[in-house]
């Protein structure tokens, strides 16, 4: 006899928030969506402490009986309830020449010491929304998986302002996903950011289903998780970088857009376009390389945390084989100078390169964001804060590290 099956509840979990967060604010979110009564708000004890992890247990115990619209704001709050988020928002406020938080705040007795990332986010979506909304779409393209490159031919248009290309591009996303997972949920948005259009697609992943206790009894939950894969495209250099869970994912998406976006499906086909990213500085200077980044004032330093080697591919009897070993080695801040006090006869043009991994140290408002970079080539970097990807690229290109992208030559050429 087979058990009967419920919608599963993301559940909103994050005591710190929780045990942190303005209490005042947190009404007003609950008021919002008129949630008060149905939680049993006035019911809760008076006293701070107590009333705070009645709170936590509340959203803690969420079930199908909880407001679904209060639910998605707390997980799209804490989404943003980062040092990264908060930067975000604070920068589309200020190109809308909004002021995010009131100046009584800022002066109050406390320094602005609760002025906590959570805290912001919280504000910042009770009393700009708008603001908000923006910046969550952004969000979403820094804090996804690692994202696959390809350059194709520049100046290329996207056909995305043609409703029947849109339509085209849907059905066949959702063709694709409802076969790979199937899943029968595949919602697209689209918007221009710059030069780029940005794609969000979001989908279900195969369903999981667990037995859990609940209330003393064993219950059987299935749920189906939504994903959300992305694709950013620059038609002046004919760049375009897609995040996805699978690398399967990321090519087939790649496909879909030149296909029903670019009007060619092989737009991203060829080898050299996936020739973005090289190590090739590093094999030829050896104990020598030195990453160059004096020229950026905001950076405080460089580290080379981690370096991968292994033999590259070889070919016998006729078949390609993978090198037989790999070796990782790892330090603080220099991980080539470690290699090679390891291996003083090690010669690194004789081997490959697998990956490299960097830490950027960049000093904003004067406060330090470390910034973790792996480079694997040829297509693949792999950086942990996205909003200062644009910086990181400029790095790279001027170490070697990051092949230009033809526009980029053009432009160089010209000045």
């Amino acid at each position: 006899m087979g058990c009967a099956m419920k919608k599963s509840i993301k559940k909103f979990v994050s005591r710190e928030f929780v045990k942190t967060v303005d209490l005042e604010l947190l009404r007003r979110l609950i008021d919002k969506f008129d949630a008060a009564e149905q939680l049993g708000w006035e019911n809760l004890p008076e006293e701070d402490r107590e009333r705070r992890e009645a709170i936590y247990e509340l959203f803690r115990g969420a079930d199908e009986t909880f407001p679904k619209k209060l639910l998605d704001a707390l997980h799209r709050i804490m989404m943003l309830s980062n040092p990264t988020g908060v930067r975000l928002l604070h920068e589309r406020a200020e190109a809308a020449g909004i002021k995010l938080i009131p100046d009584e705040e800022l002066e109050d007795e406390n320094d602005g010491r609760h002025l906590t990332p959570r805290h912001i986010a919280l504000r910042a979506f009770l009393d700009h929304q708008e603001i908000f909304d923006q910046t969550r779409k952004v969000a979403a393209f820094f804090f996804g998986s690692k994202i696959l490159e390809f350059h194709g031919t520049p100046d290329t248009p996207s056909r995305h302002d043609s409703a029947e290309a849109r339509e085209a591009f849907q059905k066949a996303a959702s063709a694709y996903f409802s076969e790979r997972y199937q899943g029968r949920y595949c919602r697209i948005s689209w918007y221009d950011e710059g030069e780029e259009i940005r794609i969000m697609v979001a989908h279900g992943h195969n369903a999981t289903m667990a037995n859990v206790e609940e209330d003393g009894e064993e219950q059987t939950r299935a749920w189906r998780e939504i994903g959300e894969d992305s694709i950013r495209y620059h038609a002046p250099s004919g760049w375009a970088g897609v995040m996805a869970r699978t690398l399967g994912d990321q090519r087939q998406l790649a496909a879909l857009f030149a296909e029903h976006m670019l009007g060619d499906a092989d737009f991203f086909k060829k080898r050299e376009n996936e020739q973005l990213y090289t190590l090739r500085p590093v094999q030829e200077q050896g104990g020598d390389f030195r990453f160059q980044y004096d020229w950026d004032e905001r950076v405080q330093d460089v580290q080379i945390r981690q370096i991968v080697i292994d033999d590259g591919e070889y070919v016998l009897d006729g078949r390609r084989h993978h090198s037989p070993w790999t070796h990782t080695c790892k330090d603080n801040h220099d991980a080539i100078t470690q290699l090679l006090e390891f291996a003083p006869d090690l010669d690194l043009s004789e081997v490959r390169i697998v990956s490299m991994k960097l830490v950027f140290r960049f000093v904003i408002n004067g406060e330090v964001f470390p910034v973790a970079v792996t480079i694997r080539p040829p297509h693949t970097a792999t950086i942990s804060d996205r909003t200062l990807e644009d910086a990181i690229m400029e790095h790279l290109t001027r170490n070697g590290i990051r092949l230009p992208r033809q526009a980029d030559t053009a432009a160089i050429a010209a000045e």
